[in-house]
């Protein structure tokens, strides 16, 4: 019997056609021959039983059939007949002779299809479904594997098929067949021609190996165990084995087959590395919350940032802001994408409610008057302040070293520097410390700490983002920026800060300049197609120390051009780029004037007033001393001939930059934004990264590209014109998903527990196999699901839409009984296998609202809110 959503399949040397139900309000029976003879027209009559009756108008239009290559039955009639290619012109009519509801249990409604001349013995094509998937390829099919999995559909005698391409949509051409062969299989191979792109024909085929009928060997037994290995392993597109307790596991899009008994040195899709869309499935849902997700980075800190050393401060109210933010959630909704996610500060921006300390022992407890306004645009959005990070002290460095916190580590080699300075925002952030954080730059303290830490960095045009309390270093060249494990959760970051502030006047130039949906609309895995982008070879250095890096860097630009950009390369402003950005820093005359400014802001409570208080003071690095002690000595910057020749520098830089990209018509700029990888601590490294976008004052975005030999980062650089963000996002974007270079530190990938259990594991789209272990919470999401309980229990789980299915017992009983929270007589289906019993076996009882169904003394399942009443065998399945 087919039931809803479920293809019947006729036998090949009958028919070429199959029927698909639409709907779960009715079920076909298995076909009944009324003719054979040959030379006559072949009839197979469906018995279609339907809950809703059909009037004679809507019986009187199906009457007839054209050969249009899909035959709808009428929706009203809740079946649907499609014939493809060489079989067009086999159905030539189809007669509806009686209709019956169903509740009465009389005859049911008779549809007769008749063929208007014998079908050949190849058979004909059997059918394509509209949602194409996988197929493509080869399968050699196992008798225990023909179950309706994800690839492939057969009927239990083996004499039909179901096929899914992908990526495609196509027509299944008459099947080539081929018996000659040796082990005495039947050979199908289904060609394919495509309707909407060429095919390759010599590789678009799908071949399928089944059993001739004369050497079958006897059906074979239920198997007393589940070899889900054997039945799926080879069927899958993804194995996820789920190791350890407290996780969320969110699977792809794809057909998953995850594995929750089991445990593996290997997680991956762990809320360890989720996005920020996927967390948010996750909270709409009810697999996570705010105070979990808090939960699970602090327990991540208090494990791991002992090696890391990435943080000064936490926030001790996190977890009750989480709580508050879940209640919010529960009553009126989320704020925003960001509402209840936990984030990262460089301790460089102000916070009303933590220290700002700047890393510097002299201001570890000034705390200011009230947030910058990146932070107050971020808690209005519902971010969660998790903490404030290490930096280089006063920003003044790449090395991530400060009086107040010491030295940050790079967790992908901890005996390495992590850049800087906005080291420990990135080596938290690369750690999977918090989902996002913030940094600041004013030559590279955002883009370098990115390269070095296999993360996405956005240096904003100056003016996008507010700089407003931030403890500074420049009035032209400071810029704040997210720092983040991906594109997507960099631009959502970035939608929430950009904007006007009055108390940073510049910001007025963002108006206008901000795409209206926001930058996330805009990410397209096609937006390098057609664009044309210039390699900016004044940006790659020479040397055989180099070398690495840059054959990195060589091989995304071929990526590039292989996601449709036109490539310039050999792009040139005609002088010594580097030579010439060293004598355009005017930061460092900017320092007292700036930090001065901010000492002011925060009142007569501040620990000092003045860079000469800090001077006096002497409690910093003696590293930055001299530094300090210069930018003390500028009296003034308006007569400053230095000064002011820096600040023409600046100017001709942008121009130039804007001039020779609008001669060669180009879309933006790539190059390495560092040359040499992450240099070990307290080694004099080479020169290797540039301050080019932040002294032009243009955007520049750092996006993963991949790996030297001795597993450290290497970050490609995008630039642009300023207020580009939004094109140079998607060309990171489309890069990005194209190469998936991002992963996580391996030193510190282990799992935190050792135990199974309390896991929650949202499976997402697509028609996913979920194996249980213990004390699980399970969300099967879109697609339709199969969820297998094995000797363990006590999980809960939730199917989602689509037609589930429910094994409570493989071969064994489980110890204690599995709970389905949302099962749908009719669509969902349960399943029992290996116990070698049937339905009268079993007890099915009322709890309250909830059915139990047992087993001896065996309890199997919980189905909450279902009534007993309602089930029957029809609700079953028994291996």
């Amino acid at each position: 019997m087919v039931t809803g959503g479920d293809f019947l399949v006729v036998n090949p040397d009958l028919s070429g056609f199959a029927v698909k139900i639409l709907t779960d309000n009715a079920q076909i029976e298995l076909p009944v021959i009324v003719d054979e003879i040959a030379e006559e027209p072949i009839e197979i009559t469906y018995e279609l039983k339907t809950r809703e009756e059909i009037s004679p108008e809507d019986l009187a239009a199906v009457e007839t059939v054209e050969n249009i290559g899909e035959y709808t039955i009428n929706p009203l009639m809740m079946g649907e007949a499609v014939i493809i290619s060489d079989a067009m012109d086999l159905i030539v009519s189809i007669e509806v002779t009686q209709t019956v509801l169903i509740e009465e249990e009389e005859t049911p409604l008779t549809i007769t299809l008749t063929a208007n001349r014998p079908i050949p013995d190849e058979g004909v094509i059997v059918s394509i479904d509209s949602d194409v998937e996988n197929a493509l390829g080869q399968f050699d099919l196992l008798r225990t594997q023909f179950d309706n999995v994800a690839l492939l559909s057969v009927n239990d005698d083996l004499s039909g098929f179901v096929v899914r391409l992908t990526e495609q949509t196509g027509t299944i051409r008459t099947p080539v067949v081929d018996d000659d062969n040796d082990d005495g299989t039947q050979v199908i191979t289904f060609r394919v021609e495509s309707d909407e792109a060429e095919v390759d024909q010599e590789n678009a085929s799908v071949t399928l190996t089944i059993e001739d009928n004369d050497t079958r060997e006897p059906e074979p037994q239920p198997p007393s165990s589940v070899d889900f290995t054997q039945v799926f392993g080879s069927l899958q597109e993804d194995v996820i084995e789920v190791q350890g307790q407290n996780q969320l596991i969110f699977a792809g899009d794809s057909n998953d087959l995850i594995d929750a008994s089991l445990g593996s040195p290997f997680v991956t899709s762990s809320l360890e590395e989720a996005t920020i869309t996927e967390i948010n499935q996750g909270f709409d849902t009810g697999a996570l919350t705010s105070e979990m997700l808090v939960e699970f980075y602090l327990e991540r800190i208090e494990a791991f940032d002992q090696s890391v050393n990435s943080i000064i401060t936490l926030n001790e109210e996190a977890l009750a802001t989480a709580m508050a933010l879940d209640v919010e959630r529960q009553t009126s909704g989320p704020r925003s994408p960001l509402h209840g996610i936990p984030i990262l500060l460089k301790d460089n921006i102000d916070t009303f409610d933590l220290p700002t300390s700047a890393g510097s022992l002299i201001l570890q407890d000034s705390i200011a008057q009230d947030d910058a306004f990146v932070v107050e645009q971020l808690r209005s959005a519902g971010a969660i302040i998790l903490g404030k990070t290490n930096l280089d002290e006063f920003a003044r460095g790449i090395s991530g070293l400060s009086s107040l916190g010491g030295q940050t580590l790079n967790p992908y080699d901890l005996n390495r520097e992590p850049g800087g300075s906005s080291a420990g925002t990135a080596a938290g952030v690369a750690s999977n410390f918090a989902t996002f954080g913030l940094g600041t730059e004013t030559g590279v303290s955002l883009r370098n700490p990115a390269a070095d830490n296999n993360l996405v960095a956005i240096a904003p045009t100056e003016g996008l983002v507010s700089r407003d309390g931030v403890v500074p270093i420049s009035f032209t060249q400071d810029r704040v920026g997210p720092l983040a494990r991906t594109v997507t959760n960099a631009a959502i970051a970035l939608d929430v800060m950009a904007g006007f502030d009055e108390n940073d006047p510049v910001t007025e130039q963002s108006l206008g300049n901000i795409p209206e949906a926001g930058y996330t609309s805009l990410l397209s895995t096609t937006a390098l197609e057609g664009s044309r982008i210039g390699v900016f070879r004044d940006l790659f250095r020479s040397g055989t120390v180099h070398e690495e890096s840059l054959a990195i860097i060589d091989d995304a630009i071929e990526d590039f051009q292989e996601q449709g950009a036109t490539i310039i390369d050999n792009v040139s402003l005609g002088f010594d780029l580097f030579d010439f950005l060293s004598d355009a820093r005017a930061s460092i005359f900017e320092f007292k004037f700036a930090l001065n400014d901010y000492l002011e802001s925060l009142g007569s409570d501040a620990p000092v007033q003045t860079l000469q208080d800090i001077l006096d003071d002497g409690r910093f690095l003696p590293s930055i001393g001299n530094t300090l002690a210069f930018s003390q000595s500028i009296e003034s910057l308006e007569d400053n001939a230095d000064y002011l020749e820096r600040l023409s520098r600046r100017e001709f830089l942008q121009n130039a930059t804007i001039d020779i990209m609008e001669q060669l018509d180009l879309d933006a700029l790539i190059y390495p934004m560092k040359t040499v990888s992450a240099p070990l601590i307290g080694q004099t490294a080479p020169e290797s990264d540039n301050s080019f976008t932040s002294i032009a004052g243009l955007p520049g975005i750092v996006v993963p590209a991949g790996f030297t030999s001795e597993g450290l980062p290497v970050g490609l650089e995008i630039s642009g014109k300023p207020f580009s963000e939004a094109s140079l996002l998607g060309f990171a974007y489309d890069y990005e998903q194209a190469t998936l270079h991002r992963t996580s530190p391996t030193e510190l990938n282990e799992s935190l527990f050792s135990s199974n259990g309390n896991n929650r594991i949202y499976a997402q789209s697509g028609d996913d196999t979920l194996i249980l272990g213990r004390g699980d919470r399970l969300f099967g999401g879109d697609g339709d699901d199969s969820f297998f309980a094995l000797s363990e229990g006590d999980n809960i789980i939730t199917g989602g839409a689509g037609a589930d299915q429910f094994w409570l017992a493989t071969a064994e009983i489980p110890d204690t009984a599995n709970t389905i929270t949302d099962f749908i007589s009719g669509e969902d289906v349960i399943g029992i296998g290996g116990l070698g019993i049937g339905f009268d076996d079993l007890s099915i009882t009322q709890q309250g609202d909830d059915t139990l169904i047992a087993f001896g003394d065996n309890e199997l399942g919980k189905l909450l809110g279902v009534n007993a009443s309602i089930l029957d065998a029809n609700n079953f399945v028994f291996t």
